[in-house]
């Protein structure tokens, strides 16, 4: 039985090859009628004919250079008429607000105020009088913040409170020095340094060396 597999299998094997080797004479038939077929060419190629084309290199051609026209009615870092527009107006908002923000503060200072001075709270009612004076020198009424930081200083003296009498002080040289008078505010600001030795307070201190520069 084996000796039966063995030669069928060998059988299968030559009739596959022999099938082969007949497709591939009717595939050699054909082609040699095809190309009996094809009509040659009467040019005759010379060696400039056989020469390979040159490679494409994959970069595009070359271009000639192009100068960009210049923006008429611009000159190098000047902005357009329009964005300076709008940094002003920008600056003009912030300013209206800012000033809104300073006003809001005022108005719930002075309500603040009028209740400490009614309940007798006298060192809140110093705080409430040197913030008011803080906001008028910022808004720049000078002359508004000298009456606030002054009534603070006189409860202050009162209260025998040094440390805030020396602020009281440092804050009305800096609104006279704000105002021009120079004289006037190198004379507080020797008294608030002073008064910032004894109570060795070195933020006031520093704060009277900065304001003397």
């Amino acid at each position: 039985m084996t000796r039966h597999v063995c030669f069928f299998t060998v059988l299968l094997t030559f009739a596959a090859s022999l099938a082969g080797a007949q497709s591939l004479a009717e595939v050699a038939r054909k082609e040699e009628a095809r190309r009996q077929t094809v009509k040659h060419s009467s040019k005759v190629y010379t060696n400039k004919d056989l020469k390979p084309a040159a490679r494409w290199s994959g970069a595009p051609p070359a271009q000639p250079p192009t100068s960009e026209p210049a923006v008429s009615g611009e000159k190098a870092g000047e902005k357009p008429e329009a964005a300076e527009s709008q940094e002003e107006d920008a600056r003009a908002k912030d300013e209206q607000q800012w000033r809104a923000r300073m006003a809001e503060a005022r108005t719930a200072l002075e309500d603040a105020l009028a209740v400490n001075g009614r309940s007798g709270e006298r060192v809140l009612e110093a705080h409430t009088l040197a913030a008011l004076g803080d906001v008028a020198q910022e808004t720049g009424r000078f002359d508004a913040a000298l009456e606030y930081f002054d009534a603070s200083l006189s409860i202050r003296r009162q209260l025998n409170d040094r440390r805030g009498e020396g602020w009281m002080l440092h804050h009305l040289a800096r609104t006279r020095a704000l105002m021009g008078h120079a004289a006037a505010a190198a004379a507080l600001f020797d008294d608030a340094a002073r008064i910032a030795v004894d109570c060795g307070d070195a933020a006031l201190r520093r704060g009277c060396e900065r304001g003397e520069e």
